[in-house]
């Protein structure tokens, strides 16, 4: 795609690489649409050189003319030459001139929680912190961290790394802390770092959001007084390696503050996870407004729903309990009988786009403004069911609008922006939307349960779990009270799996090996029958021992045998040239080695 050779051209660049071309060829201009060609046998001249010996891991003191996301020099004198005065009279000036934006923040439901919340953070290594959906959390823990040190006198020695899973929430977190400051992401206290967009904070007196992927590689050099990893019930595999590092990096450094948020926290796993650094829990209410739920029984005993004579909803796909709603019927005795026939002629397998149409119809019927948020598995269904709608000459007043990970970053941000006016939003998105991001203005959530999950090497369309619909129901009660339509039935609903599975224990292992490698873990205390069985390999698989639920170790060494394979890895399994240009690519490991081959 255009979007990949952007990103392979971007790399080179940045790593000041050259590859050689082909005998008689030229390579094209960096903005060109050629393809990039690389020879066969290319020298590439890189500043990488392969680490032997002891590996190194350290929380670095905040510095005030060092930043740890680009090596900027600021040409501040040290934090003692009247930064804190500084830093004081920033905070009073916003303060005043933003006194709007502080009542704002000050009715959100996390602001009750403020005082017990600080308090436990000076007196605990490890903070768990279990918020609704739409307390404000994800915005607000930075900023309350970093005004308590200001206050206290201790800013200049404040930098807060607040960890996203996805790209999009980090950059829309930090725009919204940075609106919040009178600032702009970039500018001072507030920043974002994702992969190819960088805008970092000052190094003092700071926050900078990012996504895991973007802070695991600077861990060894890193800055920071507060790392706060929000939406831990993710459970997406970088999420997991950097709880798994923080256990060392806690024991380095009795300074070092680590944060675990998120609306569904599984307690006493994170407990029993950081029990050697002891752990409070901070719990705080929820979403502002009521946001009523409604199952798939439910709205259509409310809206006396029948399908439609045209068609068949399209199908996704084929699974064991492809007619299960069949067997919930005897589960439905207080509907009617024309409700729970309609239940049981909907198979599960396929997303009744008559119905979401018909729910989208009755919301829009409704005097109250505001947008529709639609949950899908992936593209493909985006595209089918905005197709679906648009040919409906009731719905055709309506703004559409996906939301995908694949849309340009510039396309994205319509789904925050109102709709044109005289025009209700219809935003169709899959799990991006789920967490840490807000649209303000949702009224209504329509949710498919489902969700496009790795399994392996494939891409499978499954059952989201409870903690997931969770999170979607959470989108809506923002600034008014909403409802969430889950096109389920509540007996599916009360099978479904409480947490998502752990991405660790069902992807390869290769890219989360090959980051480790990066990171050298010499340092690991391992087994000597182990290292003298498993050679280098045994660092990784003695370190992902560690992790909140560690994957087979039967994977792990499969992934060594692969990164070695493809020259990632040497025979004593550290990073090669080849696989330090790896871990910067956003592809597995082997379709990264076949680009320079």
């Amino acid at each position: 795609s255009d979007g990949l050779k952007c990103d392979i051209r971007s790399l080179l660049k940045d790593l000041e690489l050259q590859a050689a071309a082909e005998p008689g060829q030229t390579q094209p201009e960096p903005g060109s649409t050629e393809p990039l060609r690389l020879a066969p046998q290319a020298r590439i001249r890189s500043r990488y050189r392969p680490g032997r010996g002891r590996g190194h891991l350290t929380i670095e003191p905040v510095s005030a003319v060092r930043s740890p996301w680009d090596e900027r020099f600021t040409g501040l004198p040290s934090a003692a030459d009247g930064l804190e005065e500084q830093l004081q009279k920033e905070q009073a000036d916003r303060e005043w001139r933003f006194q709007d934006r502080l009542r704002e923040r000050w009715a959100l439901p996390i602001c009750e929680a403020r005082p017990r919340l600080l308090e436990a953070i000076r007196r605990s290594r490890v903070t768990l912190v279990a918020a609704e959906t739409g307390s404000g959390k994800s915005t607000q823990v930075p900023q309350y961290l970093l005004d308590d040190a200001i206050a206290r006198g201790r800013g200049s020695t404040c930098h807060i790394v607040c960890t996203q899973p996805r790209r999009l929430a980090a950059v829309s977190l930090a725009s919204r802390v940075a609106w919040e400051r009178g600032e702009r992401a970039g500018d001072a206290s507030v920043g974002y770092v994702v992969r190819w967009d960088e805008r970092p904070s000052r190094p003092w007196g700071s926050m900078v959001f990012c996504t895991v992927g973007a802070l695991l590689p600077r861990l060894s050099r890193l800055g920071a007084s507060h790392i706060i990893v929000d939406e831990a019930h993710t459970r997406d595999i970088h999420t997991d390696l950097l709880l798994t590092v923080l256990l060392e990096l806690l024991s380095l450094s009795e300074d070092l503050k680590v944060i675990v948020m998120s609306a569904t926290l599984d307690v006493s796993k994170w407990q029993r996870h950081f029990g050697a650094f002891g752990c409070e829990l901070v719990q705080a209410g929820g979403r502002p407004y009521q946001v009523d739920q409604y199952f798939l029984e439910d709205i259509i005993e409310k809206l006396r729903w029948r399908p439609d004579a045209g068609g068949e909803p399209e199908t996704l796909g084929v699974w064991s309990d492809i007619d299960c709603n069949r067997g919930f019927v005897d589960q439905l005795g207080q509907f009617r009988p024309e409700t729970v026939n309609v239940v049981r002629s909907l198979p599960e397998s396929m997303i009744p786009f008559h119905l979401l149409a018909s729910i989208i119809k009755w919301v829009d019927s409704w005097d109250k403004a505001g947008s529709v948020l639609v949950f899908l598995p992936g593209w493909h269904e985006i595209a089918v069911c905005s197709s679906f709608l648009h040919r409906d000459p009731q719905l055709r007043h309506l703004e559409f609008v996906p939301l995908h990970s694949s849309v340009p970053p510039s396309e994205q941000q319509r789904a925050f922006q109102p709709a044109n006016s005289g025009c209700r939003k219809v935003v169709l998105g899959t799990d991006i939307a789920e967490t840490s991001i807000t649209i303000p203005d949702i009224l209504c959530v329509i949710d498919s349960g489902l969700a496009r999950i790795k399994k392996h090497t494939n891409l499978e369309v499954v059952w989201a779990s409870q903690a997931n619909l969770q999170q979607r129901a959470g989108r809506a009660g923002r600034v008014q009270q909403g409802i969430c339509v889950h096109l389920l039935t509540r007996s599916r609903f009360q099978l479904l799996d409480s947490e998502p599975t752990p991405e660790m224990q069902r992807v390869p292992l290769d890219e989360a090996v090959l980051a480790l490698c990066e990171l050298r873990l010499d340092w690991c205390k391992v087994d000597p029958a182990d290292l003298q069985a498993w050679g280098s390999s045994a660092y990784v698989m003695t370190f992902l021992k560690k992790a909140p639920d560690p994957p087979p170790q039967k994977e792990v060494r499969n992934a060594f045998r692969e990164l070695q394979h493809v020259g990632a890895l040497d025979w004593e399994g550290y990073l090669t040239h080849l696989g330090a240009l790896l871990v910067r690519l956003p592809v597995a490991p082997a379709l990264g080695a076949a680009l320079f081959m």
